[in-house]
C-alpha cells in the first residue's frame, strides 16, 4: 500500500530528523513539499540553502499566485532571522497572511514570536507565542505547540530574570514528553540545567545537560543540539574539568551557527584556558549580534556558590512537584534512622536553603513547594 502523504501540518509539527526522512515520501500538496525544504534549511543554519528557496518559489509556476506570496514572504522572513537583517515590512506582509491563509496562522505567529525576541520585544514575544501555542495546538500539531509554549515560557524568563522557573519548566517537560518530540524534552532538559547553574546546583545542572545532549544528539545538526554543548562546555569550565569542556567547544565550532559560535567566545573571554591555541573571536558571524539572551546574561553573571548534594536534590525533588514532610525525608536520608533525626536535619537542611534563597520554599496546605509565582499552574500531583 503507498505512504499516506505528508500534509502542511505535519510539516509544521516535525523537527529536522523528520522533516529529512520525508524526502523519501510524497506530499499532499505543492506547498508542503517546499515548505519541508525550507524548514530544513532553516534548522539546519543553511543561510544560502534559504537565500536560494526565495528565488525558487517566486519561478514555480505549480504554485497558485497567492500561495507564491506567501511562500515568498515566509522565506524572505525566515532568512531574515537567520541572518539578523530584519526588515520591518516583511514581517508586516507576514502576519497580513493570517485571515487570508488560517492553516499558517499558528505558523506565522511562531515566525513572528521569533522576530519578536531576536529584536528583544519580549512582551509582544509573549503574545506571538501565546497565540501560536494556542491555533497550533487547535490544529493537532502538538509538538510544535510545545515548542510555542516554550517560547512563551522563555520570553517571560527574559522579562522577569529574576525569577525561578524550574516548576514551570517540568510542566513543559511533561506537555513535552507526552508528545515525544525530540527537540522540546531536549531543550527543556537543558533550561532545566540552565535554571539549576544559576542556583549553584551543578551536579544537578551537569546531569540534566548531559541528559538533553544525549536527546539532542539524536537530531545533531541543529541549533538546540550546539546551544546544550555550549552549555554543558559552561558546566566544564566552572567545574575546572578544562579537557571536557574543551571536547564540547571544538564541536560547537564546527557548526555552522552563529549563535553557537558566539557562546564559546563569551567562555573563552572568561575561561582563557579553555581554547589557548585560538583565537578568541568565533569562526562565524559577529559575536555582538548573535549573542542570545542567555549567553549576555552570563558574560556579568558571578559564579553561584556550590549547592551540598543534599541541597541540591531537595530543590529537585520540590521542583518536581509539591511534596509532604514524610516524602521528603524517605527520598533524602530513607527509612533507618529515627524519625527525630530526620526531622531536625530535613529543618537544617531547609533553613539552610530559605537563607540563601529567601522565598523560594514554602509550606502550604500540608506540603512544602517551590514559591507560588509560577508562571503556569504545575502543582498538580
Amino acid at each position: 500500500m503507498a505512504d499516506r502523504r505528508v500534509t502542511l501540518v505535519e510539516v509544521f509539527d516535525s523537527d529536522l530528523d523528520e522533516l529529512l526522512a520525508m524526502k523519501l515520501r510524497s506530499f499532499s500538496s505543492r506547498l508542503a513539499e517546499i515548505y519541508a525544504a525550507v524548514q530544513i534549511a532553516y534548522l539546519s543554519g543553511n543561510d544560502e540553502g534559504l537565500r536560494g528557496l526565495i528565488d525558487s518559489v517566486c519561478r514555480d509556476l505549480a504554485l497558485e499566485e497567492s500561495q507564491r506570496n506567501l511562500l515568498e514572504t515566509v522565506v524572505r522572513a525566515r532568512y531574515q532571522l537567520r541572518t539578523r537583517q530584519i526588515d520591518v515590512g516583511t514581517f508586516r506582509k507576514l502576519e497580513a497572511f493570517i485571515e487570508e491563509f488560517g492553516e499558517w496562522k499558528g505558523e506565522i505567529y511562531f515566525i513572528l514570536a521569533n522576530r519578536a525576541t531576536a529584536e528583544k520585544c519580549y512582551d509582544l514575544a509573549l503574545i506571538y507565542s501565546e497565540r501560536s501555542w494556542k491555533s497550533l495546538e487547535k490544529q493537532g500539531a502538538r509538538k510544535k505547540a510545545v515548542r510555542a509554549l516554550m517560547n512563551h515560557l522563555a520570553a517571560e524568563s527574559c522579562l522577569h530574570p529574576q525569577k525561578h522557573y524550574l516548576s514551570d519548566l517540568y510542566f513543559v517537560y511533561r506537555e513535552a514528553k507526552k508528545t515525544g518530540d525530540r527537540t522540546s524534552i531536549g531543550t527543556t532538559l537543558l533550561n532545566l540545567s540552565r535554571e539549576y547553574q544559576k542556583l549553584g546546583a551543578y551536579s544537578t545542572a551537569l546531569k540534566y545537560v548531559n541528559r538533553a545532549v544525549a536527546t539532542l544528539a539524536k537530531n545533531a545538526g541543529n541549533l538546540a543540539f550546539y546551544y546544550a554543548l555550549a552549555h554543558r562546555c559552561h558546566l566544564f569550565c566552572q567545574l575546572g574539568a578544562f579537557a571536557d569542556a574543551r571536547g564540547d567547544a571544538e564541536v560547537v565550532l564546527c557548526s555552522r551557527f552563529p549563535e553557537a559560535h558566539a557562546a564559546i567566545e563569551v567562555l573563552t573571554a572568561d575561561y582563557p584556558e579553555l581554547l589557548p591555541n585560538r583565537s578568541a573571536t568565533p569562526l562565524l558571524g559577529n559575536p555582538a549580534e548573535a549573542r542570545t539572551f542567555t549567553w549576555n546574561e552570563r558574560r556579568s553573571e558571578k559564579k553561584a556558590v556550590k549547592l551540598t548534594k543534599l541541597e541540591q536534590k531537595v530543590l529537585e525533588l520540590l521542583s518536581e512537584k509539591p511534596r509532604s514532610k514524610v516524602d521528603l525525608i524517605e527520598h533524602l536520608y530513607g527509612t533507618r534512622l529515627e524519625r527525630s533525626v530526620t526531622e531536625n536535619r530535613l529543618n537544617n537542611l531547609l533553613a539552610r536553603i530559605r537563607k540563601r534563597f529567601p522565598g523560594l520554599v514554602i509550606h502550604a496546605e500540608g506540603k512544602y513547594r517551590m514559591k507560588e509565582e509560577a508562571y503556569f499552574r504545575t502543582d498538580v500531583a
